[in-house]
């Protein structure tokens, strides 16, 4: 079976997500690379793949907000690691709490 290619067929599906959740660890802009690889490959994505991306830009967005307690921050930054480590894997990780409101937003 052939693997799944993201970004104009240039990334295979374990480096793009790797590289979204490393980027997230690291800088926090994951959300930037999750939200370009929505928008190009919309058409192909399944939905587990759409719930993984939207859980990124959940990530970002409670690190934003909830940055003044420290714990959320450190939390996600912890959770996105772990993600990282397993994307590159070939597996998934479900961020709790992130991946619950993914799946309420994508059905």
């Amino acid at each position: 079976m052939e693997e799944k290619k993201f970004l104009g067929g240039n990334l295979t599906k374990k480096v793009t997500f790797g590289l979204i959740w490393l980027l997230q660890a690291i800088t926090g802009l994951g959300w930037i690379l999750a939200l370009v690889v929505f928008l190009m490959d919309k058409d192909t994505l399944d939905l587990e793949e759409k719930r993984e991306l939207v859980a990124c830009f959940v990530c970002a967005i409670a690190g934003a907000v909830l940055s003044f307690t420290f714990l959320v921050p450190i939390y996600i930054t912890v959770c996105a690691v772990i993600a990282c480590v397993k994307a590159f894997t070939g597996s998934t990780f479900n961020i709790p709490g992130a991946y619950h409101i993914a799946k309420a937003i994508i059905k």
